[in-house]
């Protein structure tokens, strides 16, 4: 396991950006895509949320999600893009946090659990606020533990 241990990441690491690629040009449009990139839309037009139109989650996430639409570049496409992007860090996130806190095997594991189960990468690829949100816990939990010295066992 040890003097595989790079071939393995990159195996799932490529794995899961391949998923996350057929995903994003795949997957039927969903209607709570729309939903999120048209409020992100109203919010940078200087309309407030709560007030102007219904939003029923957190106005970050909104920023989160129309930053890259007002600079870069806007539709369904981009965004499933930017949102992939959240969700390949979070991926990274966790496979250091599992190799931190349990080695090589513990990574790979975590790694392959979130990184190639079809369910979360679909979920990590459509546009909605989840991909974020999960990225931003996760990176909370590195903070966490950055400092932790596991025991030898």
């Amino acid at each position: 396991m040890n003097k595989h241990f790079s071939f393995y990441l990159g195996l799932l690491l490529l794995t899961s950006f391949c998923l996350g690629v057929i995903v994003i040009y795949s997957q039927p449009v969903n209607l709570d895509e729309g939903n999120y990139l048209y409020a992100a839309r109203l919010l940078f037009s200087g309309q407030k949320p709560y007030q102007d139109f219904f939003f029923d989650k957190l106005p970050l996430l909104l920023v989160i999600l129309g930053l890259p639409q007002k600079f870069i570049a806007s539709g369904i496409f981009p965004a499933r893009w930017y949102s992939f992007c959240y969700h390949f860090a979070t991926l990274i996130l966790l496979i250091y946090l599992g190799y931190r806190l349990g080695g090589r095997r513990a990574a790979l594991i975590c790694g392959l659990f979130f990184g190639t189960r079809v369910f979360t990468v679909i979920g990590g690829v459509l546009t909605s606020t989840y991909p974020s949100s999960l990225f931003f816990f996760t990176l909370s939990l590195f903070f966490l533990f950055s400092k932790f010295t596991p025991q030898k066992r």
